[in-house]
């Protein structure tokens, strides 16, 4: 089996690190060759925010811990034959040695519980703190500003020679240092909304059967009306006229059609609305709506 690749996102917040996960992504998981590379995000802020809606104690660690234990299941059951490669992205708040090496501990110990002979190449990034940048990249970005977090938190020198003594030959480590980047407002709203933005699919047709060779038409579903993107335009542009829209609309909403095959010869079709959420911005830009 070949190595499990893990890269550890370490910089402030605005850094561009969760970013540089989905262009790292876009980039890697669609690549062709002998072996199946799978590549999962690990968001581990999102993971806590989600958690703490139900376990107010829940911490970071704790937030590690379940990443391991469970996404990574696969990666560590993996037998040497077997052609898929591993590759996971922890994309959270590190500014600290001692979290990088709580993360790395967590990783021996599921490694040995499952009794994998795996070898994990661990790739930290760091990204140069730039507090100006980071606030600017931060800022609207979400409800909650991490400005003060970002004024005041201290990203920590990697040096990997203790980890390398801690760990062993079952690991081995490497830094990326990366520099803030500050991104324009368009890029902001790209990041903020993502690249595509897509309405609920509505079901157009199709046929149904069994395997005694009922079968039938699948009735179709009222049109979805486009929330999603309704959503974004009462808060970025609350005074958008309804004329305004209309045009925007038909210039740049397209009707996306879908066909899902199931088993027994069965078929659904459906569709859903779609708009590129760059050309959403360039086009509110140039007529000066935002």
């Amino acid at each position: 089996m070949g190595n499990i690749k893990v890269h550890i996102l370490m910089g402030l917040p605005g850094s561009g690190k969760t970013t540089w996960a989905k262009e790292y992504y876009e980039k890697n998981h669609n690549k062709k060759g002998d072996k199946r590379l799978i590549i999962d995000i690990c968001d581990l802020d999102k993971i806590l925010e989600d958690y703490r809606m139900t376990y107010e104690n829940m911490t970071m660690r704790d937030v590690i811990q379940h990443v391991i234990s469970r996404n990574m299941g696969s990666a560590f059951r993996s037998r040497p034959y077997e052609t898929i490669e591993f590759e996971y992205i922890f994309d959270g708040l590190y500014t600290r040695m001692e979290e990088i090496d709580y993360t790395i501990d967590e990783l021996r110990k599921a490694r040995e519980e499952s009794g994998s002979y795996a070898t994990i190449d661990v790739i930290i990034h760091r990204w140069t703190p730039n507090i100006e940048f980071c606030l600017s990249n931060d800022s609207g970005r979400r409800e909650e500003s991490s400005e003060i977090t970002i004024k005041n938190a201290t990203v920590e020198y990697v040096d990997v020679n203790p980890l390398i003594e801690k760990y062993g030959g079952n690991f081995s480590f490497c830094v990326e240092v990366h520099e803030v980047i500050k991104a324009t407002e368009r890029q902001k709203f790209i990041g903020k909304y993502g690249k595509e933005i897509q309405s609920k699919s509505w079901t157009t047709g199709g046929m149904w059967g069994d395997c005694w060779g009922n079968e039938g038409s699948v009735s179709p579903e009222p049109v979805a009306l486009f929330t999603e993107l309704d959503e974004i335009l009462l808060k970025v542009c609350p005074n958008l006229s309804y004329l305004e829209y209309k045009v925007m609309a038909d210039k740049l909403i397209h009707q996306v059609e879908k066909t899902s095959y199931g088993y027994y010869g069965s078929y659904e079709e459906y569709s859903y609305w779609t708009i590129n959420t760059g050309e959403l911005y360039d086009y509110l830009h140039e007529k000066n709506i935002i």
